[in-house]
């Protein structure tokens, strides 16, 4: 399984983008105090790879930024193999998801030094993981769907946060970039 060191306790495994279906996502593992966490693994034809991965290196839990099936594809299969805990916003409409939460995250969560900050717009129930430096985005900036004005104000407000590093879930990181910039540039985009 290929990961790369991306930012200090962040380790990347980019979305396949090869035409497998379910394979646009990047993933993501988070150091932390309570033990790794894995960010929206859903490269399913790899499952083998996932399951030995995880019992590696002992993840804590599998973390959802939110339940779009392109980020929770293969988190089912992953708990049935594993036992491992998934943790995420509450599902809201996204109820007919076979895997089941042990944790539904709110604002304000530690999860070991990542901190759970409330993101909607994308998608109503949708987060982020910040740990002071380094912003795990999801689909914050995804364009063309959800809600524009909750997706205004949540850039709004990572823009006064202004992390060094964001990791989408989708495309490349911007590293050592100012958010501030690339998130008012995103915001001219949708007016």
């Amino acid at each position: 399984m290929d990961f790369t060191e991306i930012a200090p306790g962040v380790r990347w495994k980019p979305a396949c983008n090869d035409g497998r279906p379910f394979s646009y996502t990047n993933t993501y593992i988070l150091s932390s105090d309570i033990g790794p966490l894995l960010v929206e693994p859903v490269h399913f034809d790899e499952l083998e790879a996932w399951v030995e991965l995880i019992r590696q290196e002992q993840i804590a839990a599998i973390v959802l930024t939110h339940h779009h099936v392109d980020h929770t594809y293969g988190v089912h299969p992953l708990q049935s193999a594993t036992g491992c805990e998934v943790w995420g916003p509450t599902k809201g409409k996204a109820l007919r998801q076979q895997y089941t939460l042990s944790r539904v995250l709110v604002e304000g969560d530690d999860l070991g030094g990542w901190r759970v900050l409330e993101t909607p717009g994308h998608d109503l129930e949708h987060i982020v993981l910040y740990n002071g430096g380094t912003l795990v985005a999801g689909d914050v900036r995804k364009v063309g769907t959800g809600w524009p004005h909750d997706l205004i104000k949540s850039i709004q407000r990572l823009i006064s946060i202004n992390p060094e590093t964001v990791l989408f879930a989708h495309g490349l990181p911007a590293l050592h970039h100012s958010f501030a910039v690339w998130g008012k540039l995103l915001m001219e985009e949708r007016s």
